[in-house]
């Protein structure tokens, strides 16, 4: 969300979304391609995807999240490429949770919405419990490429939610094989 754009609530998700200039001073602002929205997939119409952070100077560019130690958190990046820069190049760089290497973002159908979206690497989501109120979340180039970020999700979820006697949960997968037309409660 560009900096001089007020925080709102998101009517679909009810998720709460910020400006994320108080939490990194590197970086550039971009905005998807008006070309690559899909009006058949909502996602391709929510605020937050679609504008979007990039990082062309630099190597390692961390946000700098406060937190609350011990308290486990659902942390979700999303990456939606959008053609943002005109060059139809395929990103690839690496996500970080600190020192901690997380994951390589390796985008593949990047100025194809309905294609990126919904390929592993545009969603990543890991289930973290801090260690101290600081928590840095970092993008690095590893090629030629140029890191990126649309969105920067944290959720705090309850103390007896997700336990682990060490270590983070990072998401393999995700299926739902229940029934479409009407919710479970």
């Amino acid at each position: 969300m560009p900096h001089n754009e007020s925080s709102y609530t998101e009517e679909s998700t009810g998720l709460n979304y910020l400006s994320d200039a108080n939490f990194i001073r590197s970086g550039k602002s971009g905005e998807i391609k008006n070309e690559v929205e899909d009006p058949l997939f909502g996602m391709a119409y929510l605020k937050p995807y679609k504008n979007l952070r990039y990082f062309p100077e630099g190597t390692r560019n961390c946000y700098n999240l406060t937190v609350v130690q011990g308290t486990h958190y659902l942390i979700r990046a999303v990456f939606l490429y959008g053609n943002y820069d005109d060059l139809k190049q395929k990103p690839r760089f690496d996500l970080y949770l600190g020192p901690n290497f997380w994951t390589t973002i390796t985008l593949q159908d990047t100025f194809d919405f309905v294609g990126s979206i919904f390929k592993s690497d545009s969603i990543q989501e890991i289930i973290h419990m801090p260690k101290s109120n600081s928590l840095d979340i970092c993008l690095v180039k590893t090629g030629t490429t140029t890191p990126f970020i649309s969105a920067l999700e944290l959720r705090p979820l309850r103390d007896d939610t997700y336990t682990t006697k060490t270590g983070s949960l990072k998401l393999f997968s995700r299926w739902s094989f229940g029934n479409s037309k009407s919710d479970v409660r």
